[in-house]
């Protein structure tokens, strides 16, 4: 038998590879038995939060190097595999651009920034809360919500900014809780004081914009982000509070916030269907969609869902440093069609608590 040629791996390096092979093959399939299967129970859940895009680069990419046999026969199983779970990554995560054109607005489209500025930012310095109000401001947004708020003293230095027009509202966990929050929303128009909605495994809060053209009624929320806690209960609780609203005759026009959970969890199904059902307004972005965590924001955890008859004329993200989220400014139009403020056909729904 010949010698290995110069520069070929030796047999304990060709097993090393074999080993890391096999193990790119179990993490990939588990990741896309994650996707397919989604959070349908609580084993299931983590697989979910499995990086399909980053397992699946691993896998072919390695697979590759060794000429299809990352694990040996059938040559370029892994490559297949990985492919398929960036395939599948890819397919979720990239935004599909606007689909409705500016000229369907009925008016001056609505500008609505959400961001986790992660209590002010990091480090927390005049400098770094600086540069995310110069961030804010630069993108002329009508209404701002933050999740995990700076402290107050910096929320009335971007209110001062903004404009002397500008008011907020806001939220916060109590003294001595394991579980915090801040939520603040801030609007050009007068906002009226926040109640708090009673959710499961987190908290939100009822916001109501008296807009010129007619009340804006928002639902901001945070999720807890136990791994191990599955998000189900929680989103079914915020779909039953869009129940209720449009049971009311003003159903919410947005949910916005900090979900800590992806748009493929299984409770988000009863959130487009709530109501009339809303839309995911970054699948009207251009590009990667992930929100967290920066610099490599694989995940989709802070949504703007809204209204369906709200037409989503466009969906910016942005990041900066100093926040391990990103942040995106949605644009849309409050028209509706007529009825649409009559009590949605869903009814009322099981609650977890009210207004």
């Amino acid at each position: 038998m010949s010698e290995p040629g110069p520069g070929w791996p030796g047999r304990p390096t060709r097993r090393l590879l074999g080993v890391v092979g096999l193990a790119l093959l179990m993490l990939n399939a588990a990741a896309l038995s994650g996707f397919l299967l989604r959070d349908r129970s609580a084993w299931l859940a983590p697989l979910m939060y499995l990086p399909l895009a980053p397992l699946g680069l691993a896998a072919a990419g390695l697979d590759l190097a060794r000429r299809g046999g990352g694990v040996g026969r059938p040559r370029f199983l892994l490559t297949a595999v990985g492919l398929a779970a960036l395939g599948c990554s890819c397919a979720e995560m990239i935004g599909r651009g606007p689909t409705v054109p500016a000229y369907a607005s009925d008016g001056e489209p609505i500008r609505l920034l959400h961001w986790n500025v992660l209590w002010g930012g990091h480090p927390r310095t005049d400098a770094t809360w600086t540069s995310i109000e110069d961030d804010i401001i630069r993108r002329a947004p009508d209404i701002v919500v933050l999740s995990e708020a700076p402290p107050d003293a910096r929320i009335d230095s971007l209110r001062r900014r903004l404009g002397p027009e500008w008011t907020s509202t806001q939220w916060e966990h109590p003294p001595r809780s394991s579980y915090w929050y801040k939520l603040v929303a801030l609007s050009r128009w007068p906002v009226r004081e926040g109640r708090p909605v009673a959710i499961r495994n987190g908290a939100a809060l009822d916001v109501r914009v008296e807009r010129p053209d007619g009340p804006l009624r928002l639902l901001i929320v945070d999720g807890q982000s136990r791994p191990t806690q599955l998000r189900t209960p929680m989103l079914e609780a915020v779909a039953a509070a869009c129940r209720r609203a449009a049971a009311e005759g003003e159903p919410y026009d947005a949910l916005v916030g900090d979900f800590n959970a992806v748009a493929r969890a299984l409770g988000f199904d009863a959130i487009r269907s709530a109501a009339g059902g809303y839309e995911a307004a970054s699948r009207s972005s251009a590009g990667w969609r992930g929100t967290w965590p920066m610099p490599l924001p694989l995940y989709d955890i802070d949504h703007v869902w809204i209204r369906a008859d709200h037409p989503v004329l466009g969906c910016a993200l942005f990041a900066n440093m100093a926040s391990d989220h990103r942040g995106q400014l949605v644009r849309f139009s409050a028209s509706r069609s007529a009825g649409s403020r009559e009590e949605s056909t869903d009814g009322p729904g099981p609650g977890a608590g009210s207004r």
